[in-house]
């Protein structure tokens, strides 16, 4: 799904991103999200994934300890690149 159908509610997303540390690895795939959007069944390794449902729920980026939280929770995952 294409970033300028969700732009508005990214919105709060891109101000949380930008008041946390972060490394290259999660910028380069920040960035490639809102450059490319969610990904869809066009996307071979996502050719079985039906995403729209979730691009429809109402989110809030973490504040304060569950930010905290969020980002340790986080920390557990390796970041790879797929460029």
């Amino acid at each position: 799904m294409p970033v300028e159908e969700i732009s508005q509610q990214l919105a709060p997303y891109e101000e949380a991103f930008e008041r946390v540390p972060h490394n290259e690895a999660q910028r380069a795939a920040f960035d490639q999200f809102l450059t490319q959007g969610f990904p869809s069944s066009r996307d071979e390794n996502w050719k079985f994934t039906n995403l729209a449902p979730l691009t429809k729920m109402a989110f809030e980026p973490a504040q304060g300890r569950h930010l905290a939280d969020a980002a340790k929770f986080l920390e557990r995952f390796p970041v790879e690149s797929y460029s």
